[in-house]
């Protein structure tokens, strides 16, 4: 009995000790943290009020993942490519509580992360419309980047993009 209670008290010291090393876990896509300061100025800096208004104003978001990397060597906005790139995945998420969830992840990896890497294996995309303005982004999580561009605009965007809500777009593509 008093073996059994010296491993019980061991396992349970152990248990906690893990528990405190272990890195806290990404945040869940609609459980992002409202942004600071900062992070709202890296967003505006990263992906610009317009584009985002087409976002958030559009009825449908059109999200794919591409076979072949999308926007290699180079950028040419508008995106072109969702329609030249072979789609493995496509689905339009007409739902507003699946939109607000998913902008709210875009909005957060495009505010948080860092300057991602040089490379570009963009696979992941994103296509609005909205009164007859588009905004199309190609995502890489690989490198941790985005880019994107508007109709309206000759000036394309993008920069640093956290992986955190690749699980949730993965789900969203396997689900439809």
């Amino acid at each position: 009995m008093i073996l059994w209670s010296m491993l019980s008290l061991s396992c349970a010291e152990n248990t906690a000790r893990r528990q405190q090393d272990v890195p806290q876990p990404t945040p869940t896509p609609g459980m992002f943290p409202d942004l600071n300061e900062a992070e709202m100025k890296r967003l505006d800096e990263r992906l610009p009020k317009d584009a985002r208004d087409i976002l958030e104003s559009s009825e449908t978001l059109e999200l794919v993942e591409t076979t072949d990397t999308c926007g290699s060597g180079g950028y040419d906005p508008p995106i072109k490519k969702f329609k030249g790139c072979n789609v493995r995945r496509r689905t339009l998420i007409t739902d507003s509580s699946i939109k607000r969830k998913l902008l709210n992840s875009i909005f957060s990896a495009a505010a948080t992360s860092s300057s991602g890497n040089a490379c570009w294996a963009g696979v992941h995309g994103l296509r609005a419309e909205s009164e007859g303005k588009i905004v199309e982004m190609l995502i890489c999580f690989e490198c941790e980047n985005f880019r994107g561009a508007t109709s309206k605009s000759t000036k394309p965007f993008g920069g640093g993009f956290s992986p955190a809500p690749k699980p949730f777009i993965e789900s969203l593509l396997k689900e439809r």
